[in-house]
């Protein structure tokens, strides 16, 4: 797989996953509670990385060298 068609599509797929918080949040309150809200955002943006993820053979946990780079982000 083209390494800058994944890049462009992990990017597309992040932009459209945070982009939508704000509208979905909007939206949400006026008929859900907001933390059933955001569970449901959530777990269907987890579903849409996994499926790109095993589309594009992509490893779904980080690898031993970047054990470092994730703490650091925690």
């Amino acid at each position: 797989m083209n390494s800058k068609l994944l890049t462009v599509s992990l990017f597309i797929s992040v932009c459209l996953i945070w982009g939508t918080t704000w509208f979905a949040m909007e939206e949400a309150l006026h008929s859900i509670p907001p933390i059933i809200a955001t569970g449901l955002r959530f777990f269907i943006s987890g579903q849409v990385l996994i499926i790109l993820a095993i589309l594009f053979n992509q490893p779904l946990f980080f690898q031993k060298g970047n054990v470092n780079g994730f703490l650091l982000l925690l």
